[in-house]
């Protein structure tokens, strides 16, 4: 090993600033979410979920992930929906409420902030490429 391979590896070892019994909390808030993200969800709810309190998990969320629970929540929702879009036919006011999006505008704002363009525009860039995807049965 060089001294290179030694120093990333330290370096990699301090990018955890979170004792390990952190971290199990933080996988229990991403799972809840990973279960959840088509339902409405606040923070206090989430929280209330793991038995912590509301501003303890902002905190340590934002420190894991380096985001806010509700950014999370949201880029979660628009991978959703960039799935769909890439492999059904679903109209995409449909696909804003399947991927938890209340409302077609939230979904819109949402999805142009994640992907620089709307769902329409990123449907259609795909297939003009020639690029549609089949989810597996």
């Amino acid at each position: 090993m060089s001294m290179q391979d030694g120093k990333s590896a330290k370096q990699e070892t301090s990018r955890t600033p979170l004792p390990v019994g952190e971290l199990s909390n933080v996988e229990r808030v991403a799972s809840f979410i990973a279960e959840h993200y088509t339902e409405s969800l606040s923070v206090e709810q989430i929280a209330q979920t793991v038995h912590l309190h509301p501003n303890y998990v902002m905190s340590l969320f934002r420190r894991s992930f380096g985001m806010s629970i509700i950014d999370y929540i949201t880029q979660y929702r628009v991978s959703y929906a960039q799935c769909l879009l890439i492999t059904t036919d679903t109209n995409v006011s449909e696909i804003a409420l399947k991927a938890g999006f209340g409302s077609n505008s939230r979904f819109y704002t949402a999805f142009k902030k994640v992907c620089g363009q709307s769902p329409v525009a990123y449907r259609a860039s795909l297939r003009k490429a020639g690029m549609s995807f089949a989810l597996p049965d």
